[in-house]
């Protein structure tokens, strides 16, 4: 049975390290994560769609599974959303990189398991200027302390803030053209006190994919795990362990 590894997909706003707590209580159990950044990220000036982010992904999904891993998948928030496009490619080819190593499950942590032909502005309705600030291709956020780190004591809540940067607008227009959630075992992690995703919006989510394929429900039934934490937005900061946890659960149900 090959190893299996995790890949970490960030959100918006956010770089590879702020997961830098969960890669490390995954560590502690015996398991390998990899985190990177999305370009939509901080880049100047910032993609104009999601399609680098989901080339990243795609990237390192293979460079892992070519050395022989099966890997867990996990996407935070927007990160969802390019990963879910960058499984195209490992359902076409059966999944399986030259070492063999293959995809085993998607983790969505108050993440948006979308319908093909949904995007993160369709899906949610956002308004301009409600929390963002759009100049142009450039997205800043506004009040991410509250929106993002809402369970964590202020002063830390604050740092984590200071550290995020701008985002491609253009990549929350981009449509889904493929739901791996059909094909691929998947689990999603509910955050309780989410202040940006709230928890009504995150079983909506969940409830709207299941009836998205009844003919298909015993795959659709992939998302067989849910997993509940009493977290904020961002659970690897304020809980990491908890989600590492989680994170272990999705390995034992991938083993069964």
């Amino acid at each position: 049975m090959a190893i299996t590894e995790f890949i970490l997909v960030p959100g918006a706003w956010h770089f590879k390290e702020t997961y830098n707590d969960l890669v490390e209580s995954l560590s502690k159990g015996g398991y390998v994560a990899h985190s990177i950044t999305l370009p939509s990220v901080g880049t100047k000036p910032p993609p104009k769609d999601f399609h680098p982010d989901v080339q990243t992904i795609r990237e390192k999904v293979q460079s892992v599974i070519d050395d022989g891993k099966d890997v867990i998948i996990v996407c935070h928030s927007y990160g969802g959303i390019p990963t879910s496009e960058a499984m195209k490619h490992f359902v076409q080819s059966n999944g399986e990189g030259k070492g063999n190593g293959k995809v085993k499950r998607l983790v969505y942590m108050a993440s948006f398991p979308l319908l093909e032909g949904e995007s993160v502005m369709s899906r949610r309705g956002f308004k301009d200027g409600e929390h963002w600030d759009v100049q142009g291709d450039y997205l800043n956020i506004r009040n991410a302390k509250f929106l993002f780190y809402s369970d964590m004591p202020s002063d830390i809540a604050t740092k984590h803030a200071q550290e995020i940067s701008h985002h491609s607008y253009g990549s929350f227009h981009s449509k889904l053209t493929y739901a791996p959630y059909k094909d691929i075992p998947t689990m999603y992690i509910l955050c309780e006190k989410d202040q940006s995703v709230n928890v009504n919006a995150q079983k909506a989510l969940i409830e709207k994919v299941k009836a998205s394929a009844p003919e298909a429900m015993d795959i659709v039934e992939s998302l067989d795990i849910v997993e509940s934490l009493d977290a904020g937005h961002s659970p690897f900061l304020s809980m990491p362990d908890a989600v590492a946890q989680c994170l272990v659960n999705a390995v034992e149900k991938s083993s069964v």
